[in-house]
């Protein structure tokens, strides 16, 4: 997976390819696949802060999705540290917001 990762992290360099990552949630007491495939993209040589805009902002962008504004909805994951600088933080939210109500904390 890593190779075609690889593959497909160079042609998003290039301008010939959107990398965008999967963070699709399973079902229950399954957790989302965004922190291992941010990790892996990294691990391919796409820059954290892209990895992290693929499973995010430009995802959202790609699917026609609007950014965040007054009104909007918009749910929130909260972190100690910078995942763009820090991937590994992806996979410990200190807090996630869903639907305007918290349903985790550390």
């Amino acid at each position: 997976m890593l190779r075609e990762l690889g593959a497909a992290a160079q042609a998003a360099r290039t301008g010939w390819a959107k990398v965008l990552a999967d963070w699709r949630v399973g079902g229950a007491g399954r957790r989302a696949a965004g922190p291992s495939c941010t990790r892996a993209l990294v691990a391919a040589g796409v820059t954290p802060h892209d990895a992290l805009a693929a499973a995010s902002w430009s995802a959202r962008e790609y699917l026609g999705l609007g950014g965040l504004e007054p009104g909007a909805p918009a749910d929130a994951v909260v972190y100690d540290r910078d995942p763009r600088g820090d991937p590994d933080q992806l996979a410990d939210p200190a807090a996630v917001v869903l639907r305007g109500r918290c349903v985790r904390r550390r």
